[in-house]
């Protein structure tokens, strides 16, 4: 009797060991979509990510993207996938549906086959108003007229070849390859071309299709260059066979001149005015440091207007206020009197606020201000833009806004902040808007650099 109980209870294990294994083989589904992401991580500055996947099967599949969380848009989020292929599917984030500085979420992935996937995601979200860029900047330009910043990035060799053009109007950023090497970029005066040189060669370029229209090649290194009209004029850095040359696009040809008083290297700074009638002409050497006007109203070479001695300039010139002042780096500056003949400048001081020097200026002729970056040999970085009125009483400053870096150990999370050094200044009258472009201060690793776009009340 024992024996058949046994038997029995032995046969029922069985029993339901066949059946619970029975069950198990049923539920499992074997994969038929291989992913080839694990997780997505958005930081501070990325709205956009792709997964990737692919068919294993020998069949085709159709597939469905699926999320709870409203701020998650695909580019397409259900089809069919051929075997062996390999679809690659965008996610946006859209940041203005997210209240938390960090969050996780999840999207999952449905096969025909009935496999599903889970993908996770971290999303950081620390919000900030600047519009970070992908590079480090070694110059800029602006043009006005097409509320446009021209940028040459400071970053891989590869990058030496392009040119960036950020649309303010319409917030992109577009990138140009470019087939030469250039080093500085500026807009010309009539806001037509671009003037790209690095070293002995300058490049014009249209400025709304990128086309190389002229190419130039000098003998010495280009300091600063002018463009009017057909003509170009090119200062070297420190030359002792000639102080400037003129360029004739129109058939070629070409003058090399020289200014009368200059007894030593020229290395001339130098800016046309608005109504391009004169060229004003700094030459920033140790031994002469002579302010030179050139009057360029006429047919033929240009004509010496006068040459002085000014010890308050030095470095950097800049035309400010319809051609009506003249400012260098020091609390000095000069106002112009277009209608004198001959010398045109009256030394002026302002107060520069405790700073040393001016480094960036520019001005709104609409709001009468002029906004400045003003370096202090005792601290850095500079992150401040200072405004004054048209007649340079101090109104008040702006301030950059830090930079935000996100750091994950773990499952904590800290955040680094770095000052946002100011390394250019422009003023848009179509946004009524203070342009600062700007980087991160101490200097790190990263490629990165960030467009504020700040509205004057």
């Amino acid at each position: 009797m024992k024996s058949i109980i046994k038997v029995c209870f032995f046969s029922l294990l069985l029993l339901i060991s066949c059946r619970k294994e029975k069950k198990d083989t049923e539920n499992t589904i074997p994969n038929s979509i291989n992913i080839n992401t694990q997780t997505l991580v958005f930081d501070n500055d990325i709205n956009r990510m792709q997964i990737n996947f692919s068919n294993i099967t020998e069949d085709p599949l159709n597939w469905e993207l699926k999320s709870n969380d409203a701020f998650f848009v695909f580019n397409s989020d259900e089809g069919m996938i051929a075997p062996n292929e390999i679809r690659e599917i965008d996610i946006y984030l859209n940041r203005d549906l997210l209240n938390l500085d960090s969050l996780k979420s999840q999207i999952q992935l449905i096969s025909s086959k009935g496999d599903e996937h889970q993908i996770p995601i971290q999303i950081y979200h620390q919000k900030e108003n600047k519009i970070k860029l992908p590079f480090r900047i070694e110059a800029a330009s602006y043009c006005s007229q097409l509320d446009r910043i021209y940028i040459k990035p400071k970053s891989t060799s590869k990058q030496n070849y392009e040119l960036y053009c950020y649309d303010i109007d319409q917030m992109v950023l577009d990138s140009i390859s470019l087939s030469f090497y250039y080093k500085t970029i500026q807009v010309s005066p009539d806001q037509e071309y671009l003037l790209l040189f690095s070293s002995n060669h300058l490049h014009i370029l249209d400025i709304n299709t990128y086309e190389e229209l002229y190419s130039i090649h000098v003998s010495t290194t280009i300091k600063s260059v002018i463009k009017k009209g057909n003509l170009v004029y090119t200062f070297p850095l420190s030359n002792n066979d000639y102080d400037y040359m003129v360029h004739d696009l129109s058939d070629g040809s070409y003058f090399y001149m020289l200014m009368y008083g200059i007894n030593h290297s020229s290395n001339f700074i130098a800016k046309m005015n608005r109504s391009g009638t004169a060229i004003y002409a700094f030459n920033d050497n140790y031994y002469d440091k002579n302010l030179v006007k050139l009057d360029i109203s006429g047919i033929g070479h240009p004509q010496i207007e006068y040459s002085e001695i000014l010890e308050k300039i030095r470095h950097r010139i800049f035309l400010m206020d319809w051609d009506q002042k003249l400012f260098s780096y020091t609390n000095t500056y000069y106002e112009i009197d277009s209608t004198a003949e001959g010398f045109d400048l009256t030394a002026q001081t302002f107060n520069l606020q405790g700073k040393d020097e001016i480094e960036l200026l520019t001005y709104s002729s609409n709001r009468k201000e002029y906004y400045m970056k003003l370096h202090s040999y005792a601290t850095s970085p500079v992150s401040k833009a200072y405004i004054y009125s048209n007649h340079l009483d101090y109104k008040g400053r702006v301030e950059s806004e830090d930079f935000t870096f996100i750091n994950t150990h773990y499952n904590s999370i800290s955040y680094d902040y770095y000052k946002g050094e100011i390394s250019y200044i422009f003023f848009s009258h179509k946004k009524n808007a203070l342009l600062l472009l700007t980087t991160p201060y101490p200097k790190i690793s990263k490629h990165i650099s960030a467009l504020e776009i700040i509205e004057m009340d």
